[in-house]
C-alpha cells in the first residue's frame, strides 16, 4: 500500500488522474507502474487513460456485475420471495427450537455472491423452514417450482463463488489465471445449458451469464493478459484457445523483450564484443566489402536470435503443477531466462482484482472506531501504511 488518503475534491477523471500522478511522483515509481486495475466506473477508466497507463477492469467486480444482472433478469421473483422470508425470520424474537441451529443468510447488494449464499443455505434448510413457517402461521408463497429453481441456481452459481475466491487472492499470482478461468466458466455454462432437466428460468440465468462473460471479459485478448498467461510456467500454451492467439502472443513477447532491452542492444552495437575480427584477412578478396558490412550488424542478429531461442527453450520446459507458485519457479530459472525474467517482473506483479484495496478499507474501519473518531486523515494514512506494509 502506498496511500489511503482523504479525497476532498470532486471525483472527476482529471482530479483522480492528478492525485494518482502525485502519489507516483511522491514514491518515485512512475516508470515502474505498468498497469492500473480499477472498477468499471467511467471516471476511473478515463483517469488511467489520461495518465497513458494501461488499464484492466477488476475481474471479481466484473464477475459480480454479470451474476447480479443475470439473477435480476431470470430468477428474481424466487429470490425476492426467499429474501422476504429470511427478513421475517431475522425479525422473529424467538424461533422454534427446531430452527435454532440454522442461521439464514440475507443477501446484500454490495456483498459479492451473497445471493448464492442465501439461496444455498435456504434450500439446505428446506424442511425446518417449511415446518417453522407453518408453526408461526406465516403465509408461505413458495411453491415446489421455487425450490427447484433454488437448487438449480445454487449448482450453477457455485462455480462463480469458487472463481471469486480464487481470483481475490492477495499473496499469489492472479492475472495469469483469468484467461484460463474464463474459458473454464464458459465450458461449464455450456454443459449446464445442455441439461434438458433445468427449468426455463435456470436456462435463462445460464444464457445471461454466458452473454455477460463474453461482453465484460473481452479484454482477455489484451497484450498484458496474454503475456501474463504465457509467462506463467503453469499454463504457457495451454492457456490459449487457439494456435493463432498463442503465436500472436509469442510475437508480442519477442517485441516486448526487444523494447525492454533496446538500451542494452544499442550499447552492444556501439561496443560489440562478439564482432568478428577481419583485420588479418586478405584485403584483396571478393568478400572484403561484405565482411566489413556484415561485421557491424552481427550483434543485432545474435541479439534477436538469442531472444527467440530463449522463448523456445522456455516453452519446451515442462509445465509446473497448478498449485505451485510461479514466482518460486522464476527464482530458480531467472539466470537461465534473463530476458523473459525481465518481462515477467513487469507482468505477473499485476493483480486481477482490486480486492486487496477493499481489504485496506476494511482495516481502516477497524482503526477509525468510535473511540478513535478524532484521528486526522493524515494520521490514519500513516497508521494504515505501517499496518499494511509491515514485514511478517
Amino acid at each position: 500500500m502506498l496511500a489511503c488518503e482523504e479525497f476532498p475534491h470532486k471525483r472527476t477523471s482529471e482530479n483522480i488522474a492528478e492525485w494518482l500522478e502525485k502519489i507516483m511522483e511522491q514514491f518515485q515509481c512512475s516508470i515502474k507502474v505498468t498497469c492500473i486495475v480499477t472498477d468499471n466506473a467511467p471516471n476511473m477508466k478515463k483517469a488511467v487513460s489520461l495518465l497513458g497507463i494501461e488499464n484492466i477492469p477488476c475481474f471479481a467486480h466484473s464477475l459480480n456485475l454479470i451474476v447480479q444482472h443475470a439473477i435480476n433478469n431470470s430468477i428474481q421473483s424466487t429470490v425476492a420471495t426467499v429474501k422476504k422470508i429470511v427478513k421475517y425470520f431475522k425479525k422473529v424474537p424467538k424461533l422454534p427450537q427446531s430452527f435454532e441451529n440454522f442461521k439464514l443468510i440475507l443477501d446484500v447488494a454490495t456483498r459479492w455472491n451473497s445471493t448464492y449464499y442465501m439461496l444455498e443455505r435456504f434450500h439446505t434448510n428446506k424442511d425446518p423452514i417449511i415446518s417453522s413457517l407453518a408453526l408461526l402461521n406465516f403465509e408461505n408463497t413458495l411453491n415446489e417450482h421455487d425450490w427447484v429453481i433454488m437448487h438449480e441456481a445454487s449448482i450453477v452459481l457455485n462455480f462463480f463463488d469458487l472463481v471469486t475466491k480464487e481470483i481475490s487472492a492477495e499473496k499469489t499470482v492472479t492475472l495469469s489465471k483469468v484467461k484460463v478461468i474464463t474459458s473454464s466458466m464458459i465450458k461449464k455454462l455450456q454443459v449446464h445449458l445442455q441439461n434438458s432437466s433445468y427449468s426455463e428460468q435456470t436456462k435463462t440465468l445460464i444464457t445471461l451469464l454466458l452473454e455477460g462473460i463474453q461482453q465484460k471479459f473481452n479484454y482477455m485478448d489484451s497484450e498484458v493478459v496474454q503475456l501474463a498467461t504465457i509467462l506463467d510456467p503453469r499454463f504457457k500454451q495451454r492457456g490459449f484457445n487457439s494456435d493463432r492467439q498463442f503465436n500472436q502472443c509469442c510475437a508480442h513477447l519477442l517485441q516486448k523483450i526487444k523494447s525492454i532491452n533496446s538500451i542494452d542492444q544499442r550499447d552492444s552495437i556501439q561496443q560489440p564484443q562478439d564482432k568478428t575480427d577481419f583485420s588479418n584477412d586478405d584485403k584483396n578478396t571478393i568478400w572484403e566489402d561484405f565482411d566489413m558490412e556484415q561485421g557491424s550488424s552481427q550483434v543485432v542478429l545474435n541479439t534477436r536470435s538469442e531472444a527467440q531461442k530463449e522463448i523456445d527453450n522456455y516453452l519446451a520446459e515442462p509445465l509446473t503443477h497448478r498449485n505451485d507458485d510461479p514466482l518460486d519457479w522464476w527464482k530458480l530459472y531467472k539466470n537461465k531466462y534473463p530476458l523473459l525474467h525481465s518481462v515477467m517482473l513487469e507482468t505477473l506483479c499485476i493483480p486481477a482484482s482490486y480486492v486487496p484495496c477493499e481489504r485496506v478499507f476494511s482495516k481502516a474501519g477497524d482503526v477509525e472506531t468510535s473511540k478513535r473518531n478524532r484521528l486526522k486523515p493524515n494520521k490514519l494514512n500513516k497508521i494504515l501504511f505501517v499496518k499494511q506494509n509491515k514485514v511478517t
